[in-house]
């Protein structure tokens, strides 16, 4: 009996262990089967988080370079970053003048993520395509002045006004334009003419005065022409214009000219008289035109009339001397016309040039090209002449206010440097795209341009010193503005980038200066003034004022009011000018072109 109990019980306890086993078997199973897919959702959420810790270090050594391109930061072709156990190297590669390609490589225990951006510099087309393209003031070039060109170029002068040649060597090796930005008062005028009036022969019938009622819309009258011809070969006379004192003529001069007796000929002509200094009238106020005339029985001047009085808004008159004047009335009109604006259509005294000529009057010039004119005198022309040819018309300035006023806020938005450098805080060797709230004097070597420089007062440098553009302008070029004078002293030299294309823009927004006036100018009462030996890649922009260029000093073109080559002073003209970007730099607006993960 015993003995059969506990083999009965034995054999219980062996199934209870197998059940047990087998429990324990299927709970652990059971178990594993239901962590597992958490241990993988774990492992996964770990190696997400450390890919994505990797690709958001990428982004930000991409977004690092982007705000050092945007805030004209130094940028080196390599950038490595670490933080903790993360490590992002960035490489900058140049593809062109306005084309950066930036890319990021980054890894996190072995997660690596790389993106990459391109990004380009908004940059604005100029075109440039004179040595010197100038305003109403015109050029005047002294002692072996040059416009020239580095070969295939030439040096080309386009001008609304004059282009005289005041010494002996003046040279262009181009061609010159001389447009003219005055016109004729068709209101103002009397062309008829019917009868000669003696001038200058016998007492008291010496100087004469014809009277005319300036336009309501008057401006600045620039000039008188006469209808005259000569007898013999009088001397060169004075040729005033005064107010009126009750009918007859007013002694105070308003302004005055010089008729050369050699644009008079034996046949009547009309004939220009150039005031020296041209003045404002009022309109709808009488003014006399005065021909001061030296007697002379056989060398005397005829000054053709009409006695029908064509002309209801004056009259005419005589006397024998104006330094105590008793006026005499005659019937009828003498011949005039008016002209308001500024600028002559006049190529005078050029000693050499080398392309062809287009103006109004040539006097005193060698040609080699061909010649385009109304009157040419004293001059030789080795090409075609083609006499009666039309003025050349005026043209656009190749920058605009607007153009510069968005590079000033361009500069603005780098930051203020409040106070004359150097001296106040933010001034260093290196520079821009900043404001400079006072002067900017360049008392170091060099000045490097790394963005657009916007000086509210002067920018002036001292001998010996160099202002460029970065490097990494790359074929662009460099901007700065001063609301006040530029003045560059001997020595000075200015450059691009050092790629081929690549100048520097230096605008004076200064206004008035035109070389025997104005408030607050540079030397020779210029906006911008060149001095001995200083040469440049530089463009000069001086819209409402003259730019002059002192001995031996050189600059690449030349856009102004007026321009003074003085003695062997050059513009040298480049064709990179005919096409150039000029970039603000930095901040010149860097836009995001395209963004990718590549890895």
């Amino acid at each position: 009996m015993e003995r059969h109990f506990y083999h009965r019980t034995k054999k219980r306890g062996v199934v209870y262990m197998f059940i047990v086993f087998i429990m324990t078997i299927t709970t652990v199973a059971i178990a594993v089967g239901f962590s597992t897919p958490n241990i993988r959702e774990y492992r996964n959420s770990l190696r997400d988080n450390l890919s994505n810790n990797s690709f958001v270090f990428a982004e930000a050594g991409n977004e690092d370079v982007l705000y050092r391109l945007k805030n004209g930061m130094n940028i080196p072709a390599e950038i490595v970053m670490t933080l903790n156990n993360t490590e992002a190297t960035t490489t900058v590669t140049i593809i062109d003048a306005t084309t950066r390609e930036v890319e990021t490589e980054s890894a996190v225990e072995l997660h690596t993520r790389k993106s990459k951006l391109r990004v380009s510099n908004t940059t604005i087309q100029a075109e440039f395509l004179y040595g010197a393209q100038i305003g109403s003031w015109g050029v005047s070039m002294d002692n072996n002045a040059e416009v020239k060109g580095i070969l295939p170029a030439v040096g080309d002068i386009y001008s609304n006004g004059s282009v005289r040649g005041t010494s002996n060597g003046v040279t262009v090796t181009g061609n010159i334009f001389a447009a003219t930005g005055i016109s004729e008062d068709l209101t103002a005028n009397s062309t008829s003419c019917l009868s000669d009036q003696i001038v200058g022969k016998t007492n008291p019938e010496v100087d004469f005065a014809q009277s005319f009622v300036a336009s309501t819309t008057a401006d600045v009258i620039h000039k008188v022409e006469l209808f005259l011809k000569k007898n013999n070969n009088p001397s060169s006379v004075t040729v005033s214009l005064v107010a009126d004192n009750g009918g007859v003529p007013n002694s105070v001069v308003v302004t005055s000219g010089t008729l050369d007796r050699n644009k008079v000929t034996s046949n009547y002509s009309w004939v220009s008289i150039t005031f020296d200094s041209p003045a404002v009238l009022t309109g709808g106020n009488t003014y006399w035109i005065v021909l001061d005339a030296s007697r002379h029985n056989s060398k005397y001047w005829y000054w053709c009339k009409d006695a029908t009085n064509p002309y209801a808004g004056g009259s005419a008159a005589y006397t024998q001397d104006i330094s105590s004047p008793s006026w005499v009335a005659i019937a009828g009109d003498l011949t005039f016309k008016t002209f308001y604006g500024e600028g002559e259509s006049e190529i005078y005294n050029v000693d050499d040039l080398q392309g062809d000529a287009h103006a109004d009057t040539i006097d005193n010039s060698v040609i080699s090209g061909d010649a385009y004119y109304q009157t040419i005198t004293g001059s030789s022309v080795s090409g075609t002449s083609y006499p009666g040819s039309a003025t050349p018309p005026q043209i656009l300035q190749p920058i605009t206010e607007s153009l510069v006023n968005g590079w000033i806020s361009v500069a603005e938005a780098g930051g203020t440097i409040s106070g004359d450098c150097p001296g106040a805080v933010g001034c260093s060797d290196t520079m821009g795209p900043v404001k400079v709230d006072g002067n900017l004097d360049v008392t170091s070597n060099t000045l490097t341009v790394a963005g657009t420089i916007y000086v509210t007062g002067n920018f002036t440098t001292d001998n010996n010193t160099t202002v460029s553009c970065d490097p990494t302008y790359g074929s662009t070029s460099c901007i700065v503005i001063s609301d006040g004078y530029m003045d560059f002293r001997n020595n000075s030299d200015f450059q691009g980038s050092g790629a081929a294309g690549s100048f520097i823009l230096l605008v004076s927004r200064k206004a008035d200066c035109l070389g025997t006036s104005g408030s607050g100018c540079g030397p020779g009462n210029s906006a911008i003034y060149h001095n001995n030996n200083a040469s440049t890649g530089g463009i000069f922009f001086a819209q409402d004022s003259i730019a002059v260029l002192f001995n031996n000093a050189s600059v690449s073109t030349v856009v102004a009011k007026g321009l003074d080559l003085a003695n062997n002073s050059a513009v040298i003209y480049n064709v990179d000018l005919q096409d150039i970007e000029l970039s603000s730099g930095a901040s010149g607006g860097w836009l995001v072109e395209d963004w990718r993960e590549v890895e």
